[in-house]
């Protein structure tokens, strides 16, 4: 469903912001096979060096988790 999605709306571009362990790097090689598919560019950003996942790092400066 999400290829169909992003190709009706025309996204060049995926980015994903998954775990910094080895589930967000199954989910990272899934996304990055996605955007190949639809000839979009890729790109992964990873959580700081010592967190996880985004929501360590944002805990760290006590930003609130999205709900």
């Amino acid at each position: 469903e999400i290829e169909s999605l992003a190709r009706d709306l025309g996204i060049r571009r995926l980015v994903a912001c998954p775990d910094g362990d080895e589930g967000g790097d199954e989910q990272s090689a899934a996304i990055e096979a996605l955007a190949g598919r639809m000839g979009a560019e890729y790109k992964r950003t990873r959580p700081p060096t010592g967190c996880k996942d985004w929501s360590d790092w944002a805990e760290g400066r006590n930003i609130p988790a999205a709900a």
